[in-house]
């Protein structure tokens, strides 16, 4: 269960509406996942969408790791659905082309192998009229356990949620 994950709570103090899809490991089940986390995702939004206290123009998209290619391919089939994305460690990115002005976080450890990648990426996509906050964490691999690291994450992420109102 992601209910007490720090991102999630930071994003409820400054006001977001946090709604979450707990999709289970694919090693945990007999056989295919229902859905895919773009279609589940999909869905929650749609269901989302229709709450009063719900601001679809405030809607950001946060992956982790291995999840960042559902992400991906979620803001490529529906690039006008979210207003950003906070990636954590990502494993995939979205196409910068297709983001279409997105505020966007990345985080990831510099040890992971991935700063020139990120960087590549966060180039491209201010090229293409998008807000990109790169976040490298010297000392840190691809999944951090560090409560440093994961202070300075929860500080980028407080900072990027507060630029956004």
């Amino acid at each position: 269960m992601n209910e007490w994950f720090t991102g999630f709570q930071i994003a409820a103090r400054c006001g977001y509406l946090v709604a979450v899809v707990d999709r289970p490991f694919e090693h945990t089940w007999d056989g295919d996942l229902a859905h895919t986390w773009s279609e589940d995702v999909s869905a929650l939004y749609d269901l989302m969408a229709k709450h009063p206290n719900a601001d679809t123009n405030r809607v950001y998209l946060y992956a982790c790791s291995r999840d960042t290619g559902g992400l991906a391919q979620l803001i490529s089939e529906r690039p006008a659905l979210a207003k950003g994305m906070i990636c954590y460690s990502p494993s995939a990115l979205a196409d910068p082309a297709r983001l279409q002005g997105k505020n966007v976080l990345l985080t990831s450890g510099d040890g992971a192998g991935d700063s020139e990648r990120l960087r590549d990426f966060q180039d491209r996509a201010v090229q293409n009229g998008n807000a990109v906050t790169l976040l490298l964490q010297p000392g840190s691999g691809h999944m951090p356990g560090s409560g440093n690291i994961e202070t300075d994450r929860a500080r980028e992420l407080i900072r990027f949620l507060q630029d956004q109102n």
